[in-house]
């Protein structure tokens, strides 16, 4: 018997509504890892060799996190997903519950198309939201810059029994709709993704989502946000120490100075929550068992990739593409990184 997900101890969370809500589930930690030859069990031959054949045809534009050594197999990001110092854990729970509510709405029981954007190789969270919906049936679609994590998802992490139908495309997830994603879905998810793009991105994907989000769907983004009323960074558009390295993830001709993305303004002198959340990240990922080169290569990442907006910053963008927003902060006394890390639903209006 497939062992069933388990999203780790109770978690108690705050929203800008200020309602609590807890959820308690127990089992084992995330979905385990499988053979290729078992995940495509089932599927129909059209199905598997979209599997076999998951690289997408189009190229990325920028280069960014194409190749990126911490989300390879071999790279530490498993460690960081299994220690939960991102509060993996804690937005599959509030996760969870924002799909039941939306699965109460809608008239039968009816199938869930879900993308699930920048999914990397173990998209445990969302996996483990399909898993305890175990009476609901989901067609998942994930996307991902790096083909190594596209290979991993495609042929050896486990899905829920419920997933009725899976493929994993590689393509740049903040343009979805140029590479390769085609109609309307009821979710779309993206964990710890938004962090790396700046105001204008995040203004130019909102855009694509409204486009790709059925009326009446969800998106949920779980997420590092900085904290309200603290200065905005600014991510430079390229590699400062080799200028030659983009690091832009959506082309600049794409992009439109929307008018909730051009109020924010940033200074480029070292912010001091920005230096906090670089500094309890290393030491929170030491204090759960990193060793130390890992702990340093995951803090050189965030220090050169990770460069928030605001939950408040958020909603305003995602106002002024079409959605009304609801922020879930998390309270959690013994998480060091719940003050920058909430969980963010946009529903089209």
């Amino acid at each position: 018997m497939r062992r069933a997900v388990t999203l780790g101890p109770k978690s108690t969370l705050s929203n800008s509504t200020s309602r609590s809500a807890s959820l308690s589930f127990s089992n084992c930690l995330f979905p385990t890892l499988k053979d290729r030859a078992t995940l495509l069990r089932g599927l129909s031959g059209e199905e598997a060799a979209l599997q076999l054949s998951c690289r997408h045809p189009f190229p990325n534009q920028t280069g960014t996190m194409q190749n990126e050594r911490l989300f390879n197999q071999s790279g530490f990001y498993g460690f960081v997903l299994q220690s939960n110092v991102l509060l993996h854990r804690q937005a599959a729970v509030v996760a969870t519950e924002k799909l039941g509510g939306w699965l109460a709405e809608q008239p039968g029981n009816p199938a869930v198309r879900i993308l699930d954007l920048a999914c990397g190789g173990w998209p445990a969270s969302i996996a483990a939201v399909m898993a305890n919906h175990p009476h609901t049936q989901f067609h998942y679609s994930g996307m991902d810059i790096n083909p190594d994590q596209v290979a991993l998802a495609s042929g050896h992490f486990e899905f829920p029994e419920n997933v009725a139908s899976r493929q994993i495309l590689e393509g740049n997830a903040w343009d979805p709709l140029r590479h390769g994603i085609r109609g309307q879905f009821d979710l779309v998810y993206s964990g710890m993704n938004l962090h790396h793009g700046t105001p204008e991105e995040l203004a130019f994907l909102a855009e694509e989502l409204s486009v790709l989000i059925r009326q009446g769907g969800l998106f949920i983004s779980h997420d590092v946000y900085r904290p309200d009323h603290t200065p905005y960074v600014r991510r430079p558009d390229a590699n400062p120490q080799k200028p030659d390295e983009s690091w832009q993830l959506v082309p600049p001709d794409l992009l439109k100075r929307k008018a909730a993305a051009q109020s924010l303004q940033f200074d480029s002198t070292p912010a001091a929550w920005r230096e906090d959340y670089l500094a309890v990240t290393h030491a929170a990922l030491l204090d759960r068992g990193a060793d130390r080169p890992g702990a340093d290569e995951t803090a050189r990442h965030m220090r050169q990739r990770d460069f928030p907006v605001s939950c408040s910053d958020f909603q305003d963008i995602f106002n002024d593409a079409g959605f009304t927003v609801e922020i879930c902060r998390f309270d959690e006394p013994n998480e060091p990184l719940s003050p920058y890390i909430s969980l963010c639903t946009a529903r089209p209006r």
